[in-house]
């Protein structure tokens, strides 16, 4: 993703992403990974408390889940959590930039 220009921060776990997210200023983040396997704050739990995130644009931040489950249930899941696609595993980093050129542009 550094190579395509991007600039990417890291995160040990959802609470650690929901944390940056909150400090970074308003339109610092075009977009967020977020893998939905996660032990910590899993993924559903962070995209529902980004999402109510009061009178804040930081809300509406487009959100991708990295999944290992690539059933049909599970991306309905997805989807019906608020977050606005999904790339299931093993994926190709090709395929990861194609879906966040799509999402954010």
């Amino acid at each position: 993703m550094k190579k395509a220009g991007m600039e990417v921060q890291v995160a040990n776990d959802g609470l650690d992403a929901l944390e940056k997210v909150k400090a970074a200023p308003t339109g610092y983040f075009d977009a967020i990974l977020i893998n939905v396997d996660e032990k910590d704050l899993q993924g559903f739990l962070f995209i529902k408390r980004l999402r109510e995130i009061e009178n804040d644009i930081r809300s509406e931040i487009p959100v991708i889940a990295i999944t290992g489950d690539d059933s049909d249930s599970e991306k309905e899941k997805i989807i019906k959590s608020g977050m606005n696609g999904y790339i299931a595993k093993p994926y190709d980093v090709n395929a990861v930039l194609d879906k966040m050129s799509g999402i954010i542009l």
